[in-house]
């Protein structure tokens, strides 16, 4: 009898949290594309993401401007699986997928600026594809035809990633000692959101200091 309990305590609490999950993804669903981009995520200014100290992963939503790329020792590309996101979580070394599919996938580490703030964010295959037009296995492809094999060496099409401002849903990760952009936005009415939250929170800041001087 006191087996049967546990067990039906067991299941109304599953229940419960099914139940909340439910709830969770029905109050999603019913969102706007721009309050899904901001979705449970801290609005934050450039130089705020960069000065995180936290151990713990951080979802932010930002804006700034692409101005530079930070050339790696792997260059703008990897060997990455094109059915599963493994290759996302390995920092260094060569990647084979256990399911045996991988192509060359993009990966960009490019400096962000806002005002006097700047930070350094990855870039990830589709969001890189979007812009430039043109997958990353087709432009390393297009380089090997011209006589270019230094993955180093980055071609022209990049450039189309540079001195864009985006409004960027970013996941800060200390683990792997990077912040990388989840989703990106052009649309100047998300970008205006977003700027006139960093500005609302800036101007708390300020006001917090000067009653604390």
């Amino acid at each position: 009898m006191f087996v049967i309990r546990h067990n039906f305590s067991n299941v109304s609490l599953s229940l419960d949290t099914l139940s909340q999950d439910n709830s969770q993804l029905s109050q999603y669903s019913n969102l706007t594309d721009d309050d899904r981009f901001m979705y449970k995520a801290d609005v934050k200014s450039i130089s705020e993401i960069s000065d995180l100290t936290s151990s713990e992963e951080i979802t932010c939503v930002t804006v700034g401007t692409t101005t530079m790329f930070f050339v790696g020792k792997q260059g703008w590309y990897y060997d990455g699986c094109t059915k599963c996101t493994k290759k996302a979580d390995v920092k260094d070394g060569p990647f084979t997928c256990k399911c045996g599919t991988y192509n060359k996938t993009y990966k960009l580490d490019i400096k962000v600026c806002h005002q006097h703030g700047s930070g350094r964010f990855v870039f990830w295959d589709r969001q890189c594809a979007d812009i430039i037009g043109i997958s990353a296995y087709e432009l390393k492809n297009q380089m090997l035809a011209e006589g270019e094999d230094d993955p180093k060496a980055f071609p022209l099409s990049l450039d189309e990633l540079l001195a864009r401002t985006m409004a960027l849903r970013i996941k800060v990760q200390p683990s792997y000692n990077q912040s990388s952009v989840i989703r990106l936005s052009e649309d100047p009415n998300l970008i205006k959101k977003v700027l006139d939250q960093i500005g609302m929170f800036e101007l708390v800041d300020q006001n917090l200091l000067f009653l604390l001087s």
